[in-house]
């Protein structure tokens, strides 16, 4: 459609002038108006251009691409109050100055799971800050995070969306929700020619007409599982993760009674396999990239000792125990303890030399060229053959690295191996103990004091997309944040060639107070940009692999950051906010929303900019969340 000359066009008894010199399109006329027309106005304009190309191109509804216009919510929610407590005893509640006391050990271990996150969670902001934090007031978006774009309700060919676990403390009952963070409707792959509807509010029950959220529930429905409820009390979680670089649905859960279990999100065929860590308390999980292996840092009562639970994963649909898979966990083995120099552990991390971000189909190992093209390493069929864990201790100031190399080459050599090593994979009993195949236990390669540590990060390869280091520096480091605003960056290279060395301090950043939090990889706009959570400043920091600060969100919204994410769907990045002071999430958008890379959508936020989104309110103090796509 060509518009010639000019449009008059009287709005509210004042008349606007509009002016579109051959505007091809009234995707192109509306997007001239954005700038310079209010909102309400530009509406207007909508209707009225918009019955000009039906009386010109006749009642096509796909004759053109259009605009939509975004109306903010009302601003009804009002600055949190900032925390009182400072939580300054949780720095004491197990060591004296680096020494672990047995009794205190062993008396926050048998505790509530309260007492036991209000120890790993640290102090406030209120221990940092006497006179408070000075905050932003971000921007509101649309009403509920709701954007939708031309016949959004229509049948959709795409859904995308992100949904997982929330944990919150409760007096004795189930303290876990099965959450959806964000969703997402698309009439096609493309841009302002197609339906879209996005829901970037969290829900964690179902709800009249949005079809797309029957799987949520509170509280999860792991605790209608009779064979976990037989292990004892279940309340909330002691800990969580999932894999940060493959799909990675299911999520492992820790209980204090040692109970460790898979739990999922939507459509995930949950089976809820859990194994039981005997006498042990989980205070943290980590997953490999590739969904291999998960590592589980204990606390065990009866030696005052920290233990490293290695567990092997095997996911539905014929993957392999221990090779690359899309983490719909079926079974899990544990093959033994690594014997920590450390008591207390407090965070974990682990990584591989692969991070497999491609989908890998589950291989058929018994057909010869199948398992030819695994031994030749090609692309997409490579099993890792070096890695590492990093475990810390906040209060007895120490970190440990793990190296992982044996584990893994045990594992390469069973499958691809000797033809008899590869009939043990084929038999009951497989995957073989530590007890049985003592090669492939881990070694502690490396201890190095660290003023009181509190995340961890261990770097790998991010593939081919968006990435902010040059030459691979996320996959040669792993990072620590410490309590009072540091982040310490270690060369590991070494243990990343399988080489076994000690990784080397190379450089010290500022980041922020009491990092409680990170999340990286898979979900970031970045695959190796690091999201942190600082209570301690009540503010979350993006952070790029050379120390560069590159977004802050600090909104006088939150009271009491302990742990973020970034859920996003379909071009729409969005970050969550867990709140404990306020037993609430908070989602935000990060950048502006372009489905495909169109403008559809006005009123939207610049990079690196934000928006306010919606709350979701939870029935307790929240203490974690974790997330994976919805299949």
């Amino acid at each position: 459609m060509n518009i010639h000359s000019h449009t008059y066009v009287p709005i509210e008894n004042t008349q606007y002038v509009v002016f579109i010199e051959e505007a091809t399109d009234v995707y192109s006329a509306l997007r001239a108006l954005a700038t310079k027309i209010r909102p309400c106005i530009l509406a207007t304009v909508l209707v009225v251009l918009s019955a000009l190309t039906m009386s010109a191109c006749g009642d096509d509804s796909d004759s053109g691409a259009a605009f939509t216009v975004v109306e903010p919510a009302e601003d009804v929610l009002p600055p949190a109050t900032p925390p009182t407590e400072s939580r300054a005893n949780s720095l004491e509640k197990v060591a004296i100055e680096g020494q672990v006391e047995c009794t205190r050990y062993a008396a926050l271990a048998s505790d509530t799971p309260k007492a036991i996150w209000d120890y790993k969670l640290g102090p406030t902001a209120a221990y940092f800050h006497d006179n408070g934090v000075t905050l932003n007031h971000v921007l509101t978006g649309p009403e509920n995070g709701e954007y939708c774009h031309r016949d959004c309700r229509s049948d959709a060919v795409d859904w995308s969306g992100k949904a997982g676990q929330t944990l919150y403390l409760t007096d004795g009952t189930p303290g876990m929700d099965r959450t959806r963070f964000v969703w997402s409707r698309h009439e096609g792959h493309g841009g302002a020619e197609f339906n879209h509807l996005y829901l970037l509010s969290p829900i964690n029950q179902a709800t009249d007409g949005d079809g797309d959220s029957w799987y949520t529930a509170s509280p999860d429905p792991a605790f209608t599982r009779e064979d976990w409820l037989t292990t004892g009390n279940l309340t909330t979680p002691t800990a969580i993760a999932r894999g940060t670089v493959l799909w990675s649905n299911h999520a492992l859960v820790g209980f204090r009674n040692g109970l460790l279990g898979a739990v999922g999100t939507g459509n995930s065929g949950d089976s809820f396999p859990f194994l039981m860590l005997d006498g042990r308390v989980p205070m943290g999980i980590a997953i490999t990239p590739n969904n291999e292996l998960a590592f589980v840092a204990t606390w065990n009562t009866a030696t005052c000792r920290g233990e490293l639970a290695v567990i092997a994963l095997q996911s539905r649909d014929g993957y392999p125990y221990m090779l690359p898979n899309h983490g719909f966990f079926t079974r899990l083995t544990l093959l033994g303890y690594v014997a920590l120099p450390i008591a207390a552990p407090t965070a974990v991390a682990a990584t591989l030399d692969v991070a497999q971000w491609n989908w890998i189909q589950a291989p058929d190992l018994t057909n010869p060229d199948e398992r030819q093209s695994w031994m030749n390493r090609e692309p997409d069929h490579r099993v890792a053959q070096a890695g590492y864990v990093l475990v810390t201790s906040r209060d007895e100031h120490q970190a440990v690295w793990i190296d992982i190399t044996p584990t893994m080459q045990w594992i390469e050599a069973m499958y691809l191996g000797t033809d008899d090593n590869f009939q043990t994979t084929q038999q009951p009993g497989w995957p073989l103990t530590f007890a049985q195949a003592p090669e492939a236990m881990p070694v502690v390669v490396h201890t190095e004091a660290v003023n009181q540590p509190t995340v961890v990060v261990a770097g790998y390869d991010v593939g081919d997309r968006a990435y902010l280091g040059a030459d691979g520096l996320f996959s040669r480091h792993s990072y620590i944040a410490t309590i009072d605003g540091s982040l310490l960056a270690f060369d590991s290279s070494a243990l990343m060639r399988g080489a076994g060395e000690a990784p080397k301090l190379s450089d010290t950043y500022s980041l922020c107070n009491n990092p409680t939090h990170v999340t990286y990889g898979n979900g970031m706009p970045r695959r190796d940009e690091m999201l942190f959570t600082c209570r301690g400043d009540r503010a979350l920091v993006v952070i790029g692999p050379d120390g560069t600060i590159q977004r802050t969100l600090a909104d006088d919204r939150i009271s009491d950051p302990i742990a973020a994410m970034n859920p996003g769907t379909r071009s729409a990045n969005v970050i969550t906010v867990a709140d404990y002071a306020n037993a609430r999430l908070l989602n935000y958008q990060d950048g502006p929303l372009q489905p495909w890379g169109d403008d559809v959508f006005s009123n939207q936020p610049d990079a690196g900019s934000f928006v306010y989104l919606g709350l979701l309110q939870i029935d307790g103090s929240v203490v974690s969340i974790s997330a994976a796509e919805v299949p």
